[in-house]
């Protein structure tokens, strides 16, 4: 899933990342890596929000590794699971359009929700977001992701 949003943002694919990647409502945390507070918006808001975000930026890449998820597992009562946590790290490469080059890495915190399309299709999608900052080379503080979240 994660995979999916990174790909997604990198591809500036902004309406997949509402159709297939976001739960209806999402709880976002970017505290540790650009302060303010957390917040809960749409997915599709969300998605908006990442494609403003990263205007700014010529090119960008995300690489998520080590994703490790949390599922309970179905037993005898209870059905298949609707929730699920997931933790992977994560860095990213972003070339402002006038060259600059900013790299972070860090872990993103999932929160995961089964979704159930019309279809019957099961697809989990996420519900919420943090980001805890590892480090951090580069301007950062002239990026245009900092200068999109004030």
């Amino acid at each position: 899933m994660s995979q999916r949003s990174c790909t997604h943002a990198d591809r500036r694919m902004f309406a997949e990342l509402s159709a297939e990647v976001f739960a209806d409502q999402v709880e976002m945390d970017y505290t540790d890596l650009l302060g303010g507070e957390p917040f809960t918006t749409s997915g599709v808001k969300q998605a908006a929000s990442w494609k403003a975000q990263l205007s700014g930026y010529a090119s960008t890449q995300h690489g998520i590794i080590g994703i490790l998820v949390n599922l309970q597992k179905p037993n005898e009562t209870d059905s298949a699971p609707t929730i699920a946590t997931a933790v992977a790290n994560i860095t990213a490469t972003l070339v402002s359009t006038d060259g600059k080059i900013v790299k972070n890495g860090g872990r993103l915190h999932l929160g995961l929700q089964r979704i159930l399309a019309g279809s019957g299709e099961a697809s989990w999608r996420i519900s919420s977001l943090r980001a805890v900052k590892g480090w951090m080379e580069g301007d950062f503080e002239t990026s245009a992701l900092v200068q999109q979240s004030e």
